[in-house]
C-alpha cells in the first residue's frame, strides 16, 4: 500500500469512527518515508537511521535497497530470535530460509546472536551489520561475548516495503517502547477467550511461521496479534476497536517518542 492509499484509509476510518484519532502511526510512517539524515551505510548500501527515543530506550531503522538484501542481513537473526527460537545453535547456523520481509529486534538479542557465531561463521551481510553496530557503539565487547551498550531496538525493512508493512512494524516498536500502551494491550489480551487466542495463534503461525512456544512465545503472540489486527478482523469488530482505542489513548506519547528521534541524532 502506498501513502495515498494510507491517507484514503485514514479518511474512511475517521468517517466510521468519529472522534477517534487512531491513525497517529500514519503520520509517523509518512515522516519515516521522507529523507532523514543517515547515521551509517552498510557495504550492501543499506542505510541506518535513528528514529525515536525516550529516557529509557532508542530505536534505529535499517533501510535496505530490496527485500533480498534485507533478508540476507537478517535471515539467520530472524531464525535465531523467532522462527527457530530455542533450537540448537548448529541448526541456526544451517538455516537456509529467507526470514521475514521486515523485522524488529531488541539490541540485547542482536548481541546474543553475534555472541553465538564467530566471525568466520558470519556471512558478509551479517558482518556488515555487526561492524556498523560496533562502529555506532550499539554493541560492545569482543568475539563470543557481545552485549548491547544501552537499551535499543532496530527495525529493518526494504525501501520499497508497502505502507501496511511499515505500520505493522511500527506497532511492534510502540509495544516495546511505550510502557503504558504495552500494559493496556496486555490487559486487553487477557480478556480474550482462550479459544479465540488459540485460533489466532494457529492462524498467525501459518501466516508468519512464528514459534509461539514458551514464555517468549506468548509475548511474541501478543505482539503479532496486535500488529496483525487489520488482517484478523474487520474494522467494525469490537475486538479491533478496543485495541485501536488503546492506540489513540497513547497518541501523544507515540508522537513525542518519534518526534524526538526525528529531530535529534543518536547519543
Amino acid at each position: 500500500m502506498n501513502i495515498t492509499n494510507g491517507k484514503d484509509l485514514k479518511t474512511k476510518v475517521k468517517m466510521k469512527e468519529k472522534g477517534i484519532d487512531v491513525f497517529v502511526l500514519t503520520q509517523v510512517a509518512e515522516d519515516l518515508l521522507k529523507g532523514k539524515e543517515k547515521l551509517a551505510v552498510l557495504p550492501d548500501g543499506s542505510e541506518l537511521y535513528y528514529i525515536g527515543n525516550n529516557a529509557i530506550t532508542g530505536v534505529y531503522y535499517l533501510k535496505s535497497g530490496t527485500f533480498d538484501i534485507k533478508k540476507k542481513i537478517f535471515a539467520r537473526v530472524d531464525a535465531f530470535l523467532d522462527i527457530l527460537r530455542g533450537r540448537p545453535i548448529d541448526e541456526i547456523k544451517m538455516y537456509k530460509g529467507k526470514g521475514f520481509d521486515a523485522s524488529v529486534h531488541d539490541g540485547d538479542k542482536i548481541a546474543e546472536f553475534f555472541s553465538k557465531l564467530s566471525d568466520g561463521e558470519l556471512t558478509e551481510s551479517e558482518k556488515g551489520l555487526k561492524e556498523i553496530l560496533l562502529n555506532q557503539h550499539l554493541l560492545e565487547g569482543e568475539e563470543g561475548n557481545y552485549r548491547a551498550s544501552k537499551d535499543w531496538h532496530i527495525m529493518a525493512l526494504a525501501k520499497n516495503a508497502d505502507f501496511d508493512l511499515l505500520i505493522h512494524e511500527l506497532k511492534h516498536i510502540i509495544y516495546r517502547v511505550i510502557e503504558g500502551y504495552r500494559n493496556d494491550v496486555n490487559a486487553e489480551w487477557g480478556k480474550i477467550p482462550s479459544e479465540d487466542k488459540e485460533t489466532n495463534a494457529e492462524l498467525l503461525g501459518k501466516i508468519g511461521g512464528y514459534n509461539f512456544e514458551g514464555e517468549e512465545g506468548k509475548a511474541l503472540l501478543i505482539r503479532e496479534y496486535v500488529a496483525y489486527l487489520p488482517v484478523l478482523y474487520k474494522l467494525q469488530d469490537q475486538q479491533y476497536l478496543n485495541f485501536l482505542r488503546i492506540e489513540e489513548k497513547y497518541a501523544q506519547a507515540i508522537r513525542e517518542f518519534f518526534e524526538t528521534g526525528v529531530n535529534s541524532k543518536a547519543g
